[in-house]
């Protein structure tokens, strides 16, 4: 074990470095040496220290050494050490001239593990010292009490977190960001406030109010319940609530958390539930009759009374208009519905279920079969009920059944291709894309009779269908049925005006008439169409 002027090695085998007054710890030298005595009775080792340059100053240093153990560890009295050193020069007149300092060296065993506290964990000479040394987070000398095997300072050197914000403060800065009309920017400050405090009503009815500005309906109606669950007495949570309600359609409900609220409501809100629920009923009346027209106007009438949030009543409103051939006007309104904030953060519900219900009606209507099977796949795993399985079943069965129609269509394989068509039909007895189909197969296998069966079955359910014109106008010509050829031919004509195929179609029937009204017939054979 050696020792140097500033420094020694415990009896642990670890260095540890000795910080006190500036003149106590002069450098050390090459050339100084280090001798020790022993005495017996009071278990004290002297330390002289002199280097040549200053002969007439040696340090004494008392060390107190305590250690600890605890949880099946050995335990030991702590005991003194009084070190001091000299130079290999020194005198014993010099070793007597030593004054004594006390230090403070800690050691305390837990879990089999040792710690220490920081080198400069000094007890000072003078008061205005210890005040300095506690305002620096130095060690007391006291025994604490560690543990699971970390090394740690004193308890005053242990940096305290910050104190936190106050819950109003959060509070605040979100009622500033909302007045600014930064909603997105107020929510996160309002689940601070209530991380702090998750039973204050108050900041659940507040993180509401950004929501619906948001267009985040539903959750909106989940913070209001929760501050009703905090504060059933909640008079902003029960009003935003019943207003949420109107909106979704929910007469009920809303009458009953407007009485909750306590507030004096007016007649004009009243008669507005009164009107909401009047044309509610008018709608599905209407729809047990198959009365789109009245479906259309009631559903219409009740989403300009409050509710424009009722998926429900959207897919009402464009299944009407899919019955009434305004294609494009119920895509826009299902793609607005699915596409909305609101679909985008909360969790599909029932509502959203029949809106992808009509989206796969819709898909079919125009042919587009896979994207009808997705939607499909999409209402069943938002709400599994028979009708959206009933439409997964019909929607893959007319998909994979055109499918492998046009496959054998492509072949020339006429017969074949007819017989999957049909097959799709009995999912979709009614769908003008595989009814035209279907007419196309037999217009091929000279079947014009039952050819312009499908296309006039087409276009009962699609009139504006212009393919399934084209092979009846085709099939007539076939049957030389000049005038309803002609008829169909006009009539494409004069939606595709420069369309060179119905241009050249209409032409010819228009010679064969001329030919039969001459009484004879155009040698011209009719004809072929390929679509």
């Amino acid at each position: 074990m050696g020792l140097g002027t500033c420094g020694l090695y415990v009896s642990f085998g670890k260095k540890r470095s000795v910080v006190g007054h500036e003149h106590l710890s002069p450098k050390p030298q090459k050339f100084v040496s280090d001798v020790f005595e022993s005495s017996s009775s009071d278990s004290t080792i002297l330390w002289s220290s002199k280097s040549p340059n200053d002969r007439n100053f040696v340090t004494e240093k008392e060390f107190r050494h305590q250690r600890s153990f605890s949880q099946g560890n050995i335990y030991k009295p702590p005991r003194n050490y009084l070190i001091s050193g000299r130079s290999s020069d020194a005198n014993q007149a010099d070793r007597n001239m030593v004054t004594e300092k006390k230090f403070s060296h800690q050691r305390s065993f837990s879990q089999g593990n040792c710690y220490e506290t920081p080198q400069n964990n000094l007890a000072p000479r003078r008061a205005s010292d210890a005040n300095q040394a506690a305002e620096q987070g130095l060690g007391s000398g006291r025994c604490h009490h560690y543990g699971r095997g970390n090394i740690i300072k004193g308890l005053n050197s242990i940096p305290r977190p910050k104190h936190p914000a106050s819950v109003e403060e959060f509070n605040n800065l979100g009622n500033m960001k909302y007045r600014k009309g930064c909603f997105k920017e107020a929510i996160p400050l309002y689940d601070k406030a209530i991380a702090l405090s998750p039973q204050n009503a108050a900041f659940h009815t507040n993180k509401a109010a950004a929501l619906i500005s948001l267009g985040r309906l539903t959750k909106a109606v989940e913070q209001c319940l929760k501050a009703i669950k905090c504060d059933p007495s909640c008079s902003r949570a029960h009003y935003k609530l019943g207003t949420l309600c109107a909106r979704f359609g929910q007469v009920d409900d809303a009458r009953w958390h407007f009485k909750l609220s306590g507030k004096n409501i007016g007649s004009e809100i009243m008669q507005r539930l009164l009107r909401i629920e009047a044309h509610y009923v008018n709608t599905n009346k209407a729809r047990k009759v198959k009365d789109w027209g009245g479906v259309l106007r009631e559903s219409t009438l009740c989403i300009e009374a409050g509710v424009d949030a009722s998926n429900q009543l959207v897919a009402l409103k464009a299944e009407a208009l899919l019955k009434l051939q305004r294609i494009e006007e119920a895509f826009e309104l299902v793609n607005a519905a699915t596409h909305s904030e609101e679909s985008r953060v909360t969790k599909p519900s029932k509502g959203t279920s029949c809106l992808l219900i009509i989206e796969t009606k819709l898909n079919l209507y125009l042919g587009r079969f896979e994207k009808g099977v997705k939607s499909a796949e999409k209402a069943v795993d938002t709400d599994s009920t028979r009708k959206s399985l009933k439409w997964l079943k019909k929607s893959r069965g007319a998909a994979n059944a055109r499918k492998s129609g046009n496959d054998f269509y492509k072949d020339r394989r006429y017969l074949e291709a007819c017989t999957m068509y049909g097959q799709g039909l009995q999912y979709a007895p009614t769908n003008t894309v595989l009814l035209c189909d279907r007419a196309a197969c037999r217009s091929k296998l000279g079947q014009w009779e039952m050819a312009i069966d499908d296309c006039n079955a087409a276009l009962r359910e699609r009139p504006s269908y212009h393919k399934a014109l084209v092979w009846r106008a085709h099939s007539y010509a076939r049957l030389r049925r000049w005038e309803d050829s002609l008829k169909d031919y006009s009539a494409l004509s004069k939606e595709f005006p420069g369309d060179e195929f119905i241009a050249s179609s209409l032409d010819q029937v228009q010679m064969e008439l001329k030919a039969q009204a001459g009484r004879f017939s155009s040698l011209k054979p009719i004809v072929e169409i390929n679509i």
